[in-house]
């Protein structure tokens, strides 16, 4: 099924829609200094800072729409009665879907850093660099598969999701127990580690890692609140 899924997901575009989306992330991460920062030139290290923090603070209109179609077109498609008859319940189906796009976005990225490693003659950035945005884009892909499984259209699962980015932005300015609620912004202790690591070379030490374990596991906590409150309503909306 699994094998079918991923056929499902290049003939739907799926792959082309997160390649233009991490490309324009890309993009955005060499533009963005020299438009707001007016520099003339950037280095490798400081380019690798600026994609981060674009995947950070961007990720969410970047990532939803691809992550919310994905989703969405098996109920505009009533495809929820093809997957029962393979046996497979809505958690099932989450999973597979967050799979997929969690592989396909590794090739993403990975491609991306390749290209770029290959313009700065360097590639040391590579695993790290790979590490972190894969991580940023996976919370996305938890965050907004779990909206999409709720709402039978593509404008409201994605209408949703930027309610929810735009408010873990204002809620996560609390700090405290309300930072778990966006756990790679820029307001968190985090992201000054990033950049100190890019910045200044200063290895972020493994502890630092602890906010973000906490954070995903709440995350899939309440993922999973919705995908079992959803399971009934997950084929009724594909009918």
């Amino acid at each position: 099924m699994f094998y079918l899924e991923f056929k499902r997901s290049i003939h739907n575009k799926t792959i082309i829609y997160l390649m233009t989306v991490t490309a324009a992330a890309f993009v955005m991460g060499w533009a963005l200094p020299f438009s707001l920062e007016h520099i003339t030139t950037i280095k490798y290290d400081y380019y690798m800072f600026s994609t981060y923090t674009v995947f950070t603070q961007f990720g969410f209109l970047l990532f939803g729409f691809v992550t919310s179609y994905f989703f969405n077109k098996d109920y505009k498609d009533r495809n929820t009665i093809f997957y029962t008859c393979f046996k497979i319940n809505v958690l099932k189906y989450y999973l597979i879907k967050i799979t997929i796009l969690f592989f396909e976005e590794i090739i993403c990225i990975a491609g991306g850093l390749l290209i770029v490693g290959a313009l700065f003659s360097s590639f040391k950035y590579f695993l790290p660099c790979l590490l972190l945005y894969t991580v940023v884009v996976f919370q996305y892909f938890i965050v907004v598969g779990a909206i999409s499984l709720i709402f039978k259209s593509l404008l409201m699962s994605l209408g949703i999701s930027i309610i929810y980015w735009i408010s873990s932005i204002v809620i996560v300015s609390f700090g405290g127990i309300c930072k778990y609620f966006a756990v790679f912004d820029a307001s968190n202790s985090l992201y000054s580690y990033v950049e100190k690591y890019f910045s200044q070379g200063i290895s972020v030490q493994a502890a630092e890692f602890t906010d973000p374990v906490i954070g995903f596991g709440l995350l899939i906590v309440v993922a999973l609140i919705i995908i079992f409150g959803t399971s009934k309503k997950w084929i009724i909306k594909g009918l």
